[in-house]
């Protein structure tokens, strides 16, 4: 019986590092084709993302720029932010900045047409739930909850529903106070 050696003949081991070699440049296509395919689903992601920027900026502008009006000027800057940050949560739903301010936006719309507040309550406190499903941890959303669920529990003439909305009040201030 011939004994194997431990020795390994040059051809064997230019065949040995061939294999490596191959296994090598076949893991380096692997992550290539992987960061391509990666590339290529992020860059339209990052183009959403970046237009939602955009708009969630112009809204912020024309915000700022309604605090220098009284009157038709000042909602007419409110009515255009309220587009602007509408269109960035319909270009990035996850964009928790947009539903923040456009809560506000709503809120602030809500002070300035008393005739039309109550549906802009409405409006502001579905905004501000739907951003407290989107970002459960963004806490100036339980503060502005708790101040539109006592503005609403203020207007309502009925006891038991004025009652339910000031617990929800009390919840939200609640939940601010601990985050």
């Amino acid at each position: 019986e011939v004994a194997t050696s431990a020795y390994q003949t040059p051809a064997s081991l230019r065949s040995m590092l061939r294999a490596v070699t191959d296994d090598m440049v076949n893991v380096f296509v692997g992550i290539v084709a992987l960061a391509a395919v990666f590339a290529f689903r992020s860059i339209p992601q990052a183009k959403r993302y970046f237009d939602a920027a955009i708009q969630n900026g112009q809204g912020l502008v024309r915000m700022e720029y309604a605090d220098n009006f009284d009157g038709g000027e000042k909602l007419a800057q409110l009515e255009i932010a309220r587009k602007a940050f509408e269109q960035a949560i319909e270009t990035n739903p996850t964009f928790a900045t947009s539903y923040y301010k456009l809560g506000h936006v709503y809120n602030q719309l809500a002070s300035l047409q008393p005739e039309l507040s109550d549906g802009f309550i409405e409006k502001a406190v579905a905004t501000y739930e739907r951003l407290n499903e989107v970002n459960p941890h963004y806490s100036e959303v339980h503060l502005n909850l708790a101040i539109m669920y006592w503005e609403q529990s203020r207007r309502t003439a009925n006891d038991a529903d004025s009652l339910k909305l000031t617990e929800h009040a009390y919840s939200e201030i609640t939940e601010a106070a601990r985050q």
